[in-house]
């Protein structure tokens, strides 16, 4: 499937004017299509990536795995700054880049084999029944991002469209600064999946009850902590950040950690549905409710300015936290009562 995504895009580089509507003019078209089709193989490599990670999951080896992952993610980085530093052609930074990407996955996939024998590689151990099986599930995961680019993206194009440049500058650098929150969640997040994943397969309820219960109080407190340090030191960050040429907004900041706050509960509550491969639902409401949010921004942003993004994206959030805990406390037979109540203990 991947290796049919791959050939689309180079289709698509190909056949598509993207080089007029990048508006490009500092390289040539042939330069643009090689730089673009390099980039597609990166991706390509990338979700392969996910499968070697993958079978290190499945051994309990997690952590390892993403040891290696992100050490070739910054390897990877160091070949792309290292061709900048050495090369003037976009090609050759592009290729360096690919060509660390590739060695380093090599030996990912060398590592895995020597500690997972019976993993292979092949169409021959290709099972229909299972494909069929994981298609539902495959998509749902791509509506999820496609729902994070609808609220980040949208919200973006819909404040340059009607506020101006100013106003989308300090809103773009207020999101990016306030984001940082969900970047300490996700370390929970991503520390319980396979956690979680592994107690499903063995029907350990209880325990999965324990993991969410635990990782929806840890990531409370820390979006608290963090949106508290954003909201004392913001103005300082964001005055060294720019050298005093955007104008510091506290209110469109607590706005936007309000929703982040609500936003890293349901991103952890939504890992326990998508550990299991139950998440389809969830992801289709994500998509419905955050094209529902630029509907209500629009209609808002006239009244209410920049904050009108704030408030459509904590509706969104509040809603679709409700929808996903209710999911999770059914399918794990917890009960709103204990669970809220478990909130409180130490």
């Amino acid at each position: 499937l991947s290796f049919c995504l791959f050939f689309i895009i180079v289709i698509i580089i190909y056949l598509f004017p993207f080089y007029e509507w990048l508006n490009l003019k500092v390289i040539s078209l042939m330069e643009a299509q090689v730089v673009l089709v390099i980039l597609a193989i990166q991706s390509f490599i990338s979700l392969q990536l996910g499968l070697v990670h993958a079978g290190f999951r499945c051994i309990g080896a997690y952590a390892e795995g993403s040891i290696y992952l992100n050490l070739i993610r910054l390897f990877t980085f160091i070949g792309f700054t290292l061709g900048i530093v050495l090369e003037k052609s976009l090609i050759n930074v592009a290729a360096i880049s690919l060509l660390v990407q590739l060695s380093c996955t090599f030996i990912m996939v060398y590592l895995l084999f020597r500690k997972v024998a019976w993993i292979r590689y092949g169409l021959s151990h290709v099972h229909l029944a299972t494909l069929a099986e994981l298609i539902k599930p495959a998509f749902a995961f791509m509506a999820v991002p496609l729902g994070h680019a609808i609220n980040i993206q949208g919200m973006v194009l819909l404040i340059g469209t009607t506020l101006g440049a100013s106003t989308l500058v300090a809103f773009t650098l207020l999101r990016t600064l306030s984001r940082l929150v969900l970047q300490m969640t996700s370390i929970v997040n991503q520390s319980v999946w396979p956690e979680i994943s592994k107690c499903f397969g063995e029907n350990d309820y209880n325990t999965i009850r324990k993991i969410h219960r635990n990782a929806i109080r840890a990531n409370l407190v820390i979006s608290t902590l963090a949106s508290i340090f954003l909201v004392a030191f913001g103005e300082v960050i964001i005055a060294l950040w720019t050298v005093n040429e955007v104008e510091f907004n506290l209110n469109l900041l607590l706005g936007l950690l309000l929703v982040l706050i609500v936003e890293s509960l349901w991103n952890t509550s939504s890992v326990v549905l998508m550990a299991v491969n139950k998440h389809q639902s969830m992801a289709i409401t994500y998509v419905f409710l955050s094209t529902l949010s630029i509907g209500l921004t629009s209609m808002l942003i006239s009244i209410y300015g920049v904050l009108a993004v704030c408030f459509s994206l904590f509706f969104v959030f509040i809603v679709l936290e409700i929808y996903t805990l209710n999911s999770v406390i059914n399918r794990t037979n917890d009960n709103v009562r204990s669970f809220c109540l478990s909130l409180l203990r130490k």
